[in-house]
């Protein structure tokens, strides 16, 4: 029994921002420096180290070695002109640089070397999203394993998943058990493809699939994590696998509550395909350089796919904002 109290910081309570009772996540976003004091950040934040914990000994255990991929980069790995620009070309790369928006292009390169590997790092994207699933930096799970067709890749996919539910259930039942208000179960899969997904959601083939319809598919029609498979070409990257009928061996990996959380494909490996597609999408095929060697100078079938990290943690813990699942979130006008 404590027979005596010394106060080492004194913190008076009528200035201290933050009362001694529940509060809104959009109040204590205002208070990123002391919103970790309350409980239910403090039991996010131990789930989020416990999930980290269970990527890495899941790749770990499954013989991947971890690579680290730079921040800086110079190209758009994904096309689509959400980077963060770093320098304009006259500064100090005397070239355009950017920060990265993945690490796969990067991790194809070690692959095609090592056989299977992975990169955990800060992503960012430049996207003028304002909703409950989207940051401006956040981390992202990307592993790459020579020899794995698509099949192949979403059974790592679907197994990454269960290992972390799992070791959550297990290692995390105090924390789950504040901020869930449903239990936490070992998902089981549903696959479709995305001809499928339109003809149950009544969208024209060829369009891209929102959140509402990501939604649908998980929490009302299938109730189940769901992964879709065989998107149309013109909806996705650049480097993924073309087939005879105008898609391509991709796969999109939906959670409930969340909508997507992984995103992979089958990666494109015969050299004149990929060049015709980026003339086709007109990309300076310049930029990549590098990537276009990996097949000019000998590859083999390789895919990889990438997690977002945040909406793992997300769906885990049942929180609502993605912004409330990560220590010091930025994002659209923050």
């Amino acid at each position: 029994m404590a027979t005596e109290l010394t106060i080492i910081g004194k913190c008076p309570s009528d200035t201290f921002p933050l009362p001694r009772k529940k509060l809104p996540m959009t109040l204590l976003r205002k208070y990123p420096h002391l919103r970790m004091r309350t409980k239910t950040i403090q039991a996010i934040m131990r789930v989020r180290h416990q999930l980290w914990m269970s990527v890495m000994t899941f790749f770990h255990r499954q013989g991947y070695t971890s690579v680290h991929t730079p921040l800086i980069t110079f190209s758009d790995c994904e096309g689509a002109g959400e980077t963060f620009q770093l320098d304009g070309g006259e500064g100090f790369f005397r070239k355009p640089a950017y920060l990265t928006v993945s690490g796969q292009l990067e991790a194809e390169m070690a692959a095609t070397a090592l056989g299977k590997v992975f990169t955990c790092g800060p992503t960012f994207r430049a996207e003028h999203s304002d909703t409950p699933r989207h940051l401006s930096e956040f981390w992202m799970i990307e592993p790459e394993m020579a020899w794995h067709d698509l099949d192949d890749t979403i059974k790592v996919a679907q197994d990454l998943i269960v290992h972390c539910v799992s070791d959550a259930i297990e290692s995390c039942a105090e924390e789950l058990k504040l901020l869930r208000s449903t239990t936490l179960t070992v998902p089981e899969f549903k696959r479709i493809t995305y001809s499928e997904a339109v003809g149950i959601l009544q969208v024209k083939w060829g369009d891209d699939l929102g959140t509402i319809h990501e939604r649908f598919l998980t929490d009302t029609y299938f109730k189940s994590p769901v992964v879709i498979t065989h998107y149309p070409r013109d909806i996705k990257a650049f480097y993924m696998h073309q087939t005879e009928d105008d898609t391509v061996a991709c796969f999109d990996l939906l959670l409930p509550t969340v909508g997507e959380a992984i995103g992979g494909s089958q990666r494109e490996i015969r050299l004149e395909v990929l060049e015709a597609e980026l003339e086709r999408r007109k990309i300076d095929t310049e930029e990549y350089q590098q990537y276009l060697d990996l097949r000019r100078f000998g590859s083999v079938p390789h895919s990889g796919f990438g997690l977002g990290f945040e909406r793992l943690v997300r769906y885990i813990t049942e929180v609502e904002y993605i912004r409330d699942v990560i220590p010091f979130p930025r994002y659209y006008h923050c």
